[in-house]
């Protein structure tokens, strides 16, 4: 529960000086997971920290799951070009 806390924290951090900086009209937030969300350890815990920067800040996250390293930078510029503007790979 302690690493949830410390990322839950993070993201609110990194949440608030986005929002500060560039206003919530143009934010669209999105995440890269690894693995699946519902491993009930370290994706889980993006999961949720996810979900809780985008209630704190009014923003509805996209994300992909599964996603293998070769695949990352892919899935990274797909984001990118849909106009994504936080993107967080976990």
């Amino acid at each position: 529960m302690k690493k949830y806390g410390i990322f839950l924290v993070l993201g609110l951090i990194l949440g608030a000086f986005l929002v500060s900086t560039m206003g919530l009209a143009e934010m669209k937030m999105a995440v890269i997971f690894p693995g699946s969300i519902q491993d009930a350890d370290y994706n889980t815990i993006g999961y949720i920290a996810m979900e809780e920067v985008g209630k704190k800040f009014g923003i509805k996250p996209a994300y992909s799951q599964k996603v293998a390293v070769p695949d990352a930078q892919r899935v990274l510029e797909e984001y990118i070009n849909d106009g994504y503007n936080l993107i967080w790979a976990h």
